[in-house]
């Protein structure tokens, strides 16, 4: 047998977006924002997501530690709490994406 054939008959970046428009669509908001910061040791990695599932990684996008992110929405899916968050590169320009929320530690709540 063929191995490693997508059971989705979409391309697999398609799918990803037509997720993520389905999860915003079933996502809790909050209101207000709030900020979070990266848990774990020294090398730990978690990486972005396009949509709130593992297929969807984005193998070259990730923070570490100490990065701090604002979230605006979160959706549970499969046992996974998945968050929507916004990254602020040193140069001013973000990162948007879904990631794991138990990579994170809630720091604070943005604006009112």
């Amino acid at each position: 047998g063929v191995t490693g054939v997508q059971t989705c008959a979409l391309p697999i970046s398609q799918s990803c977006s037509a997720l993520n428009s389905q999860s915003s669509q079933r996502s809790a908001i909050y209101q207000p924002r709030l900020s979070f910061e990266v848990t774990g040791q020294k090398g730990f990695r978690t990486y972005f997501y396009t949509a709130p599932t593992e297929q969807c990684k984005q193998k070259s996008l990730f923070l570490i530690p100490k990065d701090s992110i604002i979230a605006y929405e979160e959706i549970r899916i499969s046992n996974q709490t998945w968050i929507s968050v916004m990254y602020v590169r040193n140069d001013g320009s973000t990162v948007e994406g879904w990631m794991k929320k138990k990579d994170f530690k809630q720091t604070g709540k943005i604006g009112f």
